[in-house]
């Protein structure tokens, strides 16, 4: 009975230990599947595996890291913040983790917090690959290339062969003009992964800024050959073509382009420039409004057609279209703006308001601010006007402001409210020949001659003003004589 007990206790052990085994070959291939899932950008199926995975505590710790991975990358912020201080709390010496929470920080725009970070990283790990990743990353963001770059190169000592490194160097050499040494790192990198289209897509923004426009071509034809299916890459091609002014081998491959994906917006608007240049309005027309159908939502395509009727002095279009649009998207500021500007030429001032006002966030837009006053300054509510201006002096902070906030005093006897805003004006050019002018004439009313006589003297700084006409005017004022001059608006 022994003896049968301990066969039976042997057999059991080694039954558990094979179903150990299994679940654990099992689960040690279901983590593969996930990272490979993770590198194919499939977040989803990824996530799921390794929400699976949490149950067995031999993988807790690799499935938390890997779903924090797909939560991170997916932009899934806020779970990624979640499952990174889980981690952290029971592990807080955890590097690997602390380098995705510095990713995070990164794409939450918590730079500074991100720096600490890297810094608690480097003082236990000094060489630690992707915190001085991070740290280039972020001088790349700030647009410190330079530093990104020698950051990246000092890292690149220690890892030779980390292709990732070598892409962000070779981009930040592009950056501040060292295109020789971009286009090594990029040869590098193809040489290593000669089917990789996209690097070879890359190279081509560099050979474009060397002005080499040949190797180019040469780079997207292999590229377009690697990856035949990428309308992207047809499309830098005939990019290319058309910055060398062969228009005709541009046409012929946004139009292939097109006929491979229809209404597809960036090739759409530029084959309908190309055809307006060849007079071909009807046909550019037809593109726009094929790729307007199919999508609506893109912003760009509806400028196009916009602009497209403004040219061909389709008026009647240019009103229907933009009707339609502003009822479709109400809170696309331009369409809104635009329409609410040909009212005003045609002083169907009410209507100016209704359709500014209508905005969601008409106040945060300076031009559409100031459309609105000046269309209640004529339809004679200048107090309006004031009232809208004054609210957004210090928003915006800009001279136009003051400038037709100085009019609108001027229409409301605000003499001296008029007389500060106009002195406000002192960087715009224009401007201020402007409101020098009309800074003199109010002057000139008060009896302060030589105050006004001053003001126009400011003016001789100015190019497109007339010395002759000033020093006569200033003579005038001089002499107690009246500007002989109108208000400028």
């Amino acid at each position: 009975m022994g003896q049968n007990y301990k066969t039976l206790n042997k057999v059991g052990v080694l039954a558990i230990s094979l179903i150990w085994t299994v679940t654990s070959f099992a689960n040690t291939a279901k983590l593969a599947v996930a990272q490979k899932a993770l590198e194919s950008r499939d977040y989803d199926a990824a996530r799921k595996i390794y929400i699976e995975l949490m149950a067995d505590n031999d993988y807790k710790l690799d499935a938390s890291i890997g779903l924090i991975k797909a939560d991170l990358y997916s932009a899934n912020l806020s779970n990624a913040e979640k499952s990174i201080k889980q981690v952290l709390e029971n592990n807080p010496l955890n590097l690997e983790v602390r380098a995705l929470y510095v990713e995070l920080l990164r794409n939450q725009g918590e730079k500074s917090e991100a720096e600490n970070e890297i810094k608690k990283i480097l003082k236990i790990s000094p060489e630690n690959l992707a915190a001085r990743e991070q740290l280039a990353l972020i001088r790349y963001d700030d647009k410190n290339y330079e530093a990104a770059a020698k950051i990246l190169t000092e890292t690149l000592n220690d890892y030779p062969n980390e292709s990732l490194l070598k892409l962000r160097r070779a981009q930040s050499f592009a950056q501040i003009g060292k295109y020789n040494e971009s286009v090594s790192d990029f040869r590098d990198l193809i040489k290593a992964s000669p089917y990789n289209s996209r690097l070879r897509a890359e190279i081509v923004d560099v050979y474009l800024k060397q002005g080499n426009t040949q190797k180019a071509i040469d780079e997207l034809k292999v590229a377009s050959e690697l990856a035949p299916k990428s309308t992207e890459i047809k499309e830098r091609l005939a990019d290319v073509y058309l910055k060398m002014g062969k228009k005709t081998e541009a046409q012929e491959i946004y139009t292939k382009v097109l006929e491979e994906v229809p209404g597809m917006p960036t090739a759409s608007i530029k084959l309908s420039k190309l055809l307006m240049n060849n007079k071909a309005s009807r046909e550019a027309e037809d593109v726009l409004r094929t790729s307007w159908k199919r999508y609506p939502n893109e912003t760009e395509v509806g400028k196009a057609l916009y602009d497209l009727f403004k040219q061909t002095q389709q008026y009647g279009k240019v009103s229907g279209f933009l009707k339609e649009y502003i009822t479709n998207y109400p809170n696309e500021t331009w369409a809104s703006l635009s329409y609410a500007e040909m009212l005003y030429k045609v002083e169907e001032y009410g209507k100016v308001v209704d359709v500014v006002t209508a905005q969601k966030d008409y106040k945060e837009n300076m031009d559409s601010v100031l459309l609105l006053a000046a269309a209640y300054k004529q339809k004679g509510r200048p107090s309006k006007a004031a009232d809208i201006l004054e609210d957004s002096e210090q928003k915006f902070n800009n001279e136009k402001i003051n400038f037709n906030l100085a009019l609108a005093y001027e229409d409301l006897n605000k003499t001296e409210q008029a007389i500060e805003q106009y002195r406000k004006v002192k960087k715009e050019n224009d401007l201020v020949v402007k409101s020098q002018i009309n800074l003199a004439l109010l002057l000139e009313k008060m009896g302060r001659n030589q105050e006004a006589a001053a003001t126009l003297s400011n003016l001789k700084q100015f190019n497109n003003v007339s010395k002759e006409d000033l020093n006569k005017k200033i003579k005038e004022l001089n002499q107690g004589r009246g500007i002989a001059s109108e208000k400028a608006e």
